[in-house]
């Protein structure tokens, strides 16, 4: 089973993709934009492809030839309008230029439920979340379309030994106590070992086309997600309550759907540009006062990086999602005690891969070697 990653040179689709080539049956086409993009995969010893997945140029010969798309590629969102753009030809792409007993795999977020805390009310989803929902129902369309079966798995607090959350909750472990508010809790995490198992599940047809909340299976509490990070560094964690208060009062509310609009428009190209031009109009004195302001606050920001917070992480606060979940999956305790959702060793006398051949018209063109066309039968 040949399984095309998008995006593969994320911080998620990078272990995915390691992890990937650790199964049994499965054949991981890494797609990449560039050589600079696909070093590090290549260093480990995956052989990868390189294009624009949103060209269709290039779409067909990048995973023309594959049983399932992972599609995990995310256009940065500073300029929105191109990368409402970008995100709509590339899951175009995928629906058009896969083989139509294909699957289609796109990997969402819950922030599309607007990342509510305990307590809140009201919720203001981010521009990330909007996008992500968005690109949910452009897959859906694409995919009744060209009859590409098309799987949404939304995820949740992704850890692995590439995650940055995984690192920080490590941290927090090694300087106790670790402040949580609820240790029972259900968390939101999922670790790469049940994203590789609900892949694997889909490519095996186990799992009907449709949107799926992924988390670990059982959700874990917050105390079985730290106890079990906690024995991958052989530290024992220690908690210290953290009186948890609403913040669903009007004032709150108001101030954070103030500050994330403000935060959208600040990755405008023209709302910076609008606001470079009303700051030269005003008087010397009020430029000078409110450079002098900002300065203030960004050293201020900066000195308090310095010093140790004891503050839980902004995921221990989120309210555990309770969507639609996958029963086929294998429970995430199970899984990571298997060799195979793990990482392994890298050895380092191993040579680097020689790139994978593009797909064109039913044949494999191996450009990098400057051999001929050869037909390849699977």
């Amino acid at each position: 089973m040949r399984v095309a990653v998008l995006g593969a040179n994320g911080q998620v689709g990078a272990e995915l993709c390691l992890l990937l080539a650790r199964q049994e049956k499965i054949e991981v086409v890494p797609v990449c934009r560039n050589r600079m993009g696909s070093a590090f995969l290549r260093f480990s010893g995956l052989a990868c492809r390189h294009g624009d997945p949103a060209d269709p140029l290039e779409a067909h010969r990048l995973f023309g030839d594959c049983d399932v798309i992972v599609n995990l590629a995310l256009v940065n969102l500073q300029n929105y309008r191109e990368a409402r753009e970008l995100h709509d030809n590339l899951i175009g792409n995928v629906a058009r230029f896969s083989r139509r007993s294909g699957r289609h795999i796109y990997f969402s977020t819950m922030s599309v439920y607007g990342d509510a805390r305990m307590h809140e009310r009201m919720v203001f989803p981010s521009l990330y979340g909007q996008e992500k929902a968005r690109c949910e129902n452009v897959a859906k369309v694409a995919g009744d379309k060209y009859g590409l079966d098309t799987v949404i798995f939304r995820l949740g607090h992704v850890c692995g030994e590439f995650q940055g959350i995984t690192r920080e909750i490590r941290d927090g472990i090694a300087h106790p106590p670790v402040p949580v508010p609820d240790l029972d809790r259900a968390s939101n995490v999922v670790h790469m070992a049940t994203i590789v198992d609900a892949i694997v599940k889909v490519a095996s047809g186990t799992v009907a086309p449709g949107t799926y909340d992924l988390m670990n299976r059982p959700q874990w509490s917050w105390k079985e997600v730290f106890e079990h990070e906690g024995r991958q560094i052989g530290l024992a964690p220690s908690f210290a309550a953290w009186p948890e208060t609403s913040d669903a009062g009007f004032r709150a509310i108001l101030y954070r759907g103030a500050r994330e609009g403000l935060m959208a428009l600040a990755g405008n190209p023209f709302a910076r540009k609008a606001s470079t031009r009303v700051l030269a109009f005003l008087p010397p004195e009020w430029y000078r006062r409110l450079k002098a302001r900002y300065s203030m606050k960004a050293a201020a920001a900066d000195i308090a990086k310095l010093i140790p917070r004891q503050e839980p992480m902004d995921a221990v606060l989120r309210k555990p999602i309770e969507g639609r979940f996958l029963d086929v999956l294998t429970p995430t305790v199970d899984l990571l005690r298997q060799p195979e959702f793990r990482l392994s060793e890298r050895d380092v006398a191993a040579v680097w891969p020689v790139d994978l051949p593009f797909f064109e018209d039913g044949l494999f063109n191996d450009k990098s070697k400057g051999q001929e066309t050869v037909r390849k039968e699977r």
